[in-house]
């Protein structure tokens, strides 16, 4: 994700779409890191821009990627969440590290 476009690193690209995104959606946030060990960043929030700050400071990293336990984590939040619609959103460049075919 450190690779650049014309612009910008694809990271800082895709990081800007999502917090556009955000910006205009209503109900509970929440963010989780899928580098080297997938944790919850910050559980429910109904406030935006608490998650936007994250993401404005986060940055990718050359580290391995663990999806499969990010969106195990997300769907155990999402199970937990009262929100009728529910979305997962997935910044990646979807290089095959990470992506392991037994955690799906």
């Amino acid at each position: 994700m450190n690779a650049r476009s014309d612009n910008a690193a694809l990271y800082d690209e895709a990081a800007n779409a999502l917090d556009a995104a955000i910006g205009k959606m209503a109900g509970e946030f929440s963010l989780i890191t899928a580098a080297k060990s997938a944790r919850t960043v910050t559980g429910w929030t109904d406030k935006a821009e608490t998650v936007q700050k994250l993401l404005k400071v986060s940055q990718a990293s050359y580290g391995t990627t663990d999806i499969g336990k990010a969106v195990a984590l997300a769907t155990e939040l999402l199970e937990s969440s009262s929100q009728k619609n529910k979305r997962i959103f997935i910044l990646t460049d979807r290089t095959k590290n990470g992506w392991k075919k037994d955690d799906f």
